[in-house]
Formats: structure tokens, sequence, C-alpha cells
């Protein structure tokens, strides 16, 4: 007994105060779940931090168009999921396929790709390349007729070139990513 005593004391907490903690830690975490519960059941707050109107309830994705010269040929396809992933799957919203069906529609276009040195060592060699992809992106809410968004993003990673083709398709995706997460807090912040 006198060891774990010695023990907490030594920890610099009483064994009366690490039953404090323990108490405060219930208290906060159920207040944290009710305040949740309560927030999320009224539609006001999710936990993407997007609070969608109520009368939002179904989303149109379609394939994003790629207008750009070069990249990686699935970069529509990799761009789309990543919305789908942000707008679907992080919120309430049910997705569908077509455009006159949905509540709101989100259309984009990968209007430039480039792919370029930005680091060059002494003997005139790329050190380090530089992925760069600028996407317009439309959202419309098409129960109130509202244009919502229309934007321009851009994004870029660098990626060693030793790494040659895998590496640029790497940073592609990720600049994607990125572009993807950047368009959805756009979105969400005029909801």
């Amino acid at each position: 007994m006198r060891r774990e005593v010695r023990n907490l004391k030594f920890k610099g907490m009483s064994a009366g105060a690490m039953r404090w903690t323990r108490w405060q830690t219930w208290a906060l975490t159920s207040t944290f779940l009710l305040l949740t519960s309560y927030f999320s059941a009224c539609g006001i707050y999710s936990f993407s931090g997007a609070s969608i109107p109520d009368y939002i309830d179904t989303v149109a994705i379609p394939l994003a168009v790629d207008q750009s010269s070069g990249g990686p040929a699935t970069m529509d396809q990799d761009l789309t999921d990543f919305l789908f992933s942000r707008f679907v799957q992080q919120t309430r919203l049910d997705f569908v396929e077509d455009e006159a069906e949905a509540d709101a529609l989100l259309l984009t276009t990968i209007e430039r790709y480039t792919n370029r040195p930005t680091a060059v060592t002494g003997d005139e060699v790329a050190a380090l390349n530089s992925v760069s992809i600028s996407v317009r992106a439309v959202y419309t809410d098409r129960v109130e007729d509202i244009e919502q968004l229309a934007q321009s993003f851009s994004f870029t990673v660098e990626y060693d070139p030793a790494d040659g083709l895998d590496g640029e398709t790497e940073a592609a995706v990720a600049v994607l990513e990125q572009i993807a997460e950047d368009i959805f807090i756009a979105a969400a912040s005029d909801w």
C-alpha cells in the first residue's frame, strides 16, 4: 500500500486527484456526447464541419472533365472519387446519377496540368520536379436555383524526378486530393 502511494506521489498526483480526474473525464465525455448527439440530430452540425441545409438531400457529381494536356490518364476519375468521398461519404447527402434529380450539382473541369523542374543541380539536371493542377468547380443549389460556388482551385506538390512516372503520378494524386478538399471546404462554407 505504501509503495502505491509513494509511486502516485512520485508522479505528482494523489489518489484523490486521480479520482477527480476520472470524474472530470467522465463528465466531459458525457457532455460532449450529449451535445454532439443534439446538434447532429438537429442538422446543425456534421462531423465534417459542413452544415447542410435541410432541403438538400441529394447531390450529383458527374465525372470531371479533363481539358488539360498531359498528366495521368485517370485524373478525371481520381478527382471525382475524392469529391464523392467528401460530399457523399462525409455528409448525409445521397448520391444520384441523374443531374436533373439532384438537389445539388457539382461540376468540375481539370483546366491545367504542368510538370516541371523546380530545382536544378549544378549540372543542369532536375533535382526536384513539381506537379501543378488547376481545377474549375461550379457548385449549384438546384432547389433554390443558386450557383453557390464558381471558382478555380490550384495546388502544387513536389517530387523527386528519380522516382520517374510513379513519382509524378503520386504527386498528381496528392494534388487532386488537396483540391477536392479545398472544393469541399469552399462549397460547405456557403451552407
